[in-house]
């Protein structure tokens, strides 16, 4: 899962793409879809736009979730007095869209 955060933070961040979605949930009646991006808006449109590919018509079956998360990492390089550690992180939006086909 972190691995997966990991790739769609790095595409965000160093492709320049905006926006992108991953399924989490997906049958012949409902889906739930995780949008992501720079802004809380750009994870919500991506969402719902994933979601009316996959049903033309839905309701939400659950409210939308968004929220603003931060992906950090870090290592450490060296050894004794000459080791020295490096980090970097990122923060971004998610928003999950669970839908229901009408």
């Amino acid at each position: 899962m972190r691995k997966n955060i990991f790739i769609c933070v790095s595409i965000l961040l160093f492709v320049g793409c905006s926006m992108n979605t991953r399924t989490l949930k997906k049958t012949e009646t409902e889906a739930v879809i995780q949008g992501i991006g720079m802004t809380e808006f750009e994870a919500r449109e991506a969402a719902l736009k994933e979601i009316q590919g996959i049903f033309p018509e839905y309701k939400e079956s659950k409210p939308m979730e968004c929220k603003q998360e931060y992906y950090v990492s870090g290592r450490t390089m060296g050894s004794g007095a000459n080791q020295q550690y490096s980090a970097s992180g990122s923060t971004y939006y998610s928003c999950i869209v669970y839908a229901a086909k009408k």
